[in-house]
């Protein structure tokens, strides 16, 4: 054993390359007692290095420790002693676990590529546990960073081939949490002000937009033109970014089945022109022989030119209008119903009105009356009340049958 220990110091101290204490494996080789070497020199320089035997089943270098409560310390350290954890860094192990990190007020950074110059390596961990990858600064307890411009998968989950339970997924096992992804400006992460992104509950789930940001949804990449888009008010637009009206579709829509709740007749939009300039909902109209496409308020009695009545009088809306906004011949300011029920300006001068009565056009503007005269009413009638007006001027509900 003696003749081992002459012949490893000799190799130690007789080349200048070597390292200052080299140790080739052995199973006869024991150090026992304090081992400690001094290198004053700069640059990298190998103070101990230990060499495994080349052999495949037991030939790997490493330190072993009889006394499982014991501990074994690596420290890099300055001005503290090695083995205490106050400004060291290093490997610290004893018999229940394997710790790797650094002292008091002394991040961790890991490297690969030789990079380990670099300000936070790839993987830092930071005094306050937070994790960074990519930074050095990380402001969550995971903070992912991507350098450079373009398109970069900064996270990538894939689940198993596994058709029955292969799914990739996240998973909050406590229902009150939350998780939130976040596409972000100004605003801090997590926050909704300035900030987009998927929020999820142990109730619900949320895509949305922050403060002040639309949610555009978009497909085959066209991201500068989304095909969908939720607007600050709420709007839906599906072809167009400027939603005026809860959902506005600018192109064709298909549906099996319509079922309007607001409203009761089936308008079109006119231009109306009033001999007195006043245009009121529940007013009965006429075609304007002298505006092609437009309407004026009735004037005369049985009038065949009877077009329709102003929707919206009455408390009722329109259920449905149709037009056409380019194009000036099918587009207008006003709702016409053409068929459904409407309240309309009816006046009981020339006879009482009965639920079922037939109306026509009056000499009143805008007022119907009851029909009196079945042959001058030949295509002048507009439809049937559906409630009374003993006399003088109000509002009927009729059922509009242009006939």
């Amino acid at each position: 054993m003696k003749t081992k220990w002459i012949s490893l110091l000799l190799l130690a101290l007789a080349s200048p390359t070597a390292q200052a204490l080299q140790i080739i494996g052995d199973p006869d080789v024991q150090v026992n007692g304090k081992l400690t070497q001094t290198v004053t020199s700069t640059g990298y320089t190998s103070v101990y290095t230990l060499l495994g035997l080349n052999d495949p089943g037991n030939g790997a270098t490493r330190f072993g420790l009889s006394n499982p409560v014991s501990g074994f310390f690596f420290n890099a350290y300055g001005s503290t002693a090695p083995g205490s954890l106050a400004g060291a860094a290093g490997l610290f192990a004893t018999g229940s676990r394997l710790a790797i990190g650094g002292g008091i007020n002394t991040p961790v950074s890991f490297f690969a590529n030789n990079q380990y110059l670099s300000s936070a390596g790839h993987l830092f961990i930071a005094t306050d546990g937070n994790i960074g990858i990519g930074t050095s600064t990380p402001p969550a307890k995971l903070s992912v960073e991507a350098a450079g411009t373009g398109y970069t998968s900064i996270f990538r989950a894939r689940g198993l081939a596994d058709p029955g339970n292969g799914a990739t997924r996240f998973e909050v096992s406590n229902p009150q949490a939350q998780i939130t992804v976040n596409a972000y400006g100004s605003g801090a992460p997590g926050l909704l002000a300035n900030a987009g992104g998927l929020f999820g509950t142990g109730s619900a789930m949320l895509i949305g937009g922050g403060i002040g940001t639309p949610l555009k949804l978009f497909a085959n990449n066209a991201f500068s033109s989304a095909h969908m888009v939720i607007d600050t008010q709420g709007n839906i637009g599906i072809g167009t970014a400027s939603p005026t009206t809860k959902l506005d579709v600018a192109g064709e829509a298909a549906v099996d089945v319509i079922n309007i709740r607001g409203g009761s007749d089936l308008s079109e939009q006119f231009q109306i022109t009033g001999a007195t300039g006043r245009v009121e909902p529940g007013m009965v109209v006429c075609i304007d022989p002298e505006r092609p496409g437009e309407l004026i308020i009735s004037g005369k009695a049985y009038d065949r030119t009877v077009a329709g009545i102003i929707s919206g009088a009455g408390g009722l809306r329109p259920g449905m209008m149709m037009g056409q906004i380019d194009h000036p011949m099918a587009h207008g300011k006003y709702p016409v119903a053409l068929t459904g029920r409407v309240y309309c300006w009816v006046d009981a001068t020339a006879g009482a009105i009965e639920p079922g009565d037939l109306l026509t056009t009056s000499m009143t503007p805008g007022h119907a009356m009851k029909v009196l005269d079945f042959t001058h009413a030949h295509g002048a009638i507009l439809g049937k009340a559906m409630t009374s007006l003993p006399e003088g001027q109000g509002l009927v509900l009729v059922l509009v049958t242009l006939q």
